[in-house]
């Protein structure tokens, strides 16, 4: 059985609002040139230039959100840059 976590609160309810503050950071930096690169094992996507990833992440559930939403494209395996405005 599962049990709830000391905060009482889910942790889908967690990860959304860790998301919902990173996500400005996240925009900010793909709009200057970032891609966002996901790390499988740790079910997260982070800002990435070239150099490795850095900063806030977001969840996969939320990656996969803003790709259905046409916010997010598909660019190569494991990376995601900001849609063309249309």
């Amino acid at each position: 059985m599962r049990t709830a976590p000391d905060t009482g609160e889910s942790s889908a309810s967690i990860n959304r609002r860790a998301d919902d503050a990173a996500w400005p950071f996240v925009r900010a930096e793909l709009e200057s040139g970032a891609t966002l690169l996901r790390i499988p094992k740790l079910r997260r996507a982070y800002p990435d230039r070239g150099n490795g990833p850095y900063g806030r992440g977001l969840n996969d559930v939320r990656v996969r959100k803003l790709e259905r939403e046409g916010i997010l494209r598909h660019i190569g395996v494991d990376r995601y840059a900001l849609a063309a405005a249309p």
